[in-house]
């Protein structure tokens, strides 16, 4: 009796199961080698930007000057250079439905923050954004730290001061 020796052969799913783990290959190098996350537009534009934090307390007032960097918490990348620290006291507005009126009142022992920021490397993608990688969305949050702060606020304004 002879023998036959059976050639391994291909069928449809081997096929479909070959061409999935390329799939996956190719999917793999290409997000951890060649994709580019940077911004899509060469051009650099100057920004001035205010991030608002609402009541933080007396003591820290001062600790941001004119001059210091500022840095993204999350990414730990420089925002830019702070050019102004306003302090200003921090006030919540009430309604009184009795009478109708919305008062205001000092919170006692806060402050708010008005931090202008200017950053002079910010590329054009769907928005404006940092050196960073921090989107400049007014409403945006954002965690910040400086050489002597560190805190949480809103970007309130941006404006474009050279084009």
């Amino acid at each position: 009796m002879e023998e036959k020796k059976k050639a391994f052969r291909f069928n449809v799913i081997d096929v479909i199961i070959i061409l999935l783990v390329l799939a996956a290959v190719a999917a793999l190098v290409y997000f951890l080698f060649f994709k580019n996350d940077a911004p899509s537009s060469d051009r650099v534009y100057e920004v001035e930007f205010v991030i608002e934090s609402k009541e933080i307390r007396n003591e820290f007032s001062g600790l941001i000057k004119q001059g210091d960097t500022i840095y993204d918490m999350n990414t730990q990348r420089k925002l830019g250079e702070v050019i102004n620290a306003e302090y200003v006291d921090s006030v919540r507005k009430t309604f009184d439905s009795g009478s109708g009126e919305s008062k205001e009142s000092r919170v006692p022992d806060m402050l708010d923050l008005y931090i202008t920021v200017r950053a002079d490397d910010v590329r054009l993608t769907d928005c404006y954004v940092t050196e960073g990688r921090f989107k400049l969305i007014v409403g945006n949050e954002a965690e910040y730290r400086t050489p002597s702060f560190s805190g949480r606020g809103t970007l309130v304004s941006v404006k474009i001061i050279t084009k």
